[in-house]
């Protein structure tokens, strides 16, 4: 039996029509369409897993529904998507025993000069042992701060046995310091001794700034950061937790809806209009001002399978504007709204945490205002279109806490009253940058 199969080649989602009845060329058709996973390469990979041999499969997928189901079949079929390792990952996607290794190229704001660096590095000076290690070989080359922080936040130093949060505490520093200790050798105020000492010596001449003793971040963070900075959940997907709510509250996946309406012949399970219970991971919301000087928001919702986007307005986030947080799992409730050649959207009723279902979904809590608070906001000037936008906000948000509106350019404040909830500070800081908007 061979030690191991590695496929390389296409990996595709094939798309079947059938006509009802005999075929008419140049003519329409009624009939049929069916969608599954194909790809020469990817179906004998299926073969030799079905056989039993240990099977790799190496190929290229886009970041939408139909990459999505390939990648589900690669997960069922017990082929791995390796975490980037700064000792272990290429700048391509590799094979090795257990998966496939997720490339560094991959990772944003990582240049491929840079990891050219990295690998040369590596086969010349051996792996290395720490972030201290790593910043001190690869000092002068085309590292920068965003460059080594995204390699922590995608868990490129996860195999070191550090925390990421401990790293992310410290990395600047660390950087820091090393970028000093060469302008010293560089600029010649090291004394002769020093210059004469052994290599040893020379290494030891700055200590490794210690870690410091916090928790690691929460497993919903660590995939939060996976997913800002390679495109996709690595450790796990942020629906993991919740299969037995998902299956208590009888959820279609969102690729089943959105391959239905794909049907040549018109959907067979879902109609235009029909209200439907979803789940799923947040992963933006984009608020705007309707014609009626109302607020709405966009918000785009993904399971393991697809992603979907929702219309939701004034009432819905009122009462509810409070659950719409990026990376927060949730309940949507709604009718299915299909347009023109538009994917099928959601127009929201209802937003809840899928960590609260238990048997349902659970009532709207009251909410809770921070006593003694006052926001302060920073705007331009008066005339700034923003000033519109936050009132609507706060009209949303009705509540006996202290707004105090300050104009860059007058230094005028101007008070009103509002309820502080996490929402409103979070559109806040969306409209304005979060330098501009602070509580205490």
């Amino acid at each position: 039996m061979p030690k191991e199969i590695v496929g390389i080649g296409a990996a595709n989602v094939d798309i079947m029509g059938e006509s009802a009845a005999r075929l008419v060329m140049e003519d329409s058709n009624p009939g049929t369409l069916s969608v599954s996973v194909g790809g020469v390469t990817r179906n004998v990979c299926e073969n030799t897993a079905r056989l039993g041999l240990p099977t790799r499969l190496i190929t290229t997928v886009g970041e939408d529904m139909y990459g999505e189901k390939i990648r589900s079949w690669c997960r069922e079929c017990g082929i791995a998507l390796l975490p980037p390792d700064i000792n272990r990952s290429a700048d391509r996607f590799t094979v090795e025993e257990g998966g496939i290794r997720f490339g560094l190229v991959a990772i944003k704001n990582i240049g491929r000069g840079f990891i050219q660096a990295v690998m040369r590095e590596r086969e010349t000076g051996g792996d290395f042992t720490s972030l201290y290690d790593f910043c001190s070989r690869m000092n002068g080359s085309e590292m920068n701060k965003r460059a080594v922080e995204n390699l922590i936040r995608s868990g490129a130093f996860d195999s070191m046995g550090a925390r990421r949060s401990q790293l992310i505490k410290v990395y600047e520093s660390v950087m820091d310091s090393v970028a000093a200790q060469q302008r010293e050798n560089v600029e010649g105020q090291m004394d002769f001794f020093s210059m004469a000492a052994d290599n040893d010596e020379k290494s030891n001449s700055v200590k490794e700034i210690p870690l410091p003793d916090i928790p690691e971040y929460t497993p919903e963070e660590l995939m939060t950061m996976e997913k800002a900075t390679t495109g996709l959940y690595l450790s796990g997907h942020p629906m993991d937790h919740y299969r037995d709510a998902v299956r208590k509250l009888h959820a279609p996946t969102i690729v089943s809806i959105i391959e239905d309406f794909s049907r040549e012949n018109g959907p067979e399970r879902f109609t235009d209009g029909q209200r439907i219970t979803i789940a799923g991971v947040i992963t933006s919301s984009k608020t705007k001002t309707t014609k009626n000087n109302s607020l709405m928001a966009y918000v785009m919702v993904e399971d393991d399978t697809a992603s979907m986007e929702l219309l939701c307005f004034s009432r819905v986030l009122e009462t509810c504007g409070a659950y719409m947080k990026e990376n927060q799992a949730v309940v949507v409730k709604g009718r299915l709204s299909v347009r023109d050649e538009k994917a099928p959207q959601i127009m929201c009723d209802s937003i809840y945490p899928l960590s609260t279902v238990e048997g349902g979904i659970p009532e709207p809590q009251p909410r809770q205002e921070a006593p003694g608070e006052t926001l302060f906001l920073k705007f331009p000037s008066i005339d700034d279109p923003a000033i519109r936008h936050m009132k609507l906000v706060f009209q949303m948000f009705p509540g006996k806490s202290v707004v105090k509106m300050v104009m860059a350019d007058t230094r005028k404040v101007y008070v009103t009253q509002a309820l502080l909830h996490p929402a409103l500070v979070q559109e806040a800081q969306e409209t304005l940058g979060h330098e501009n908007v602070v509580v205490k």
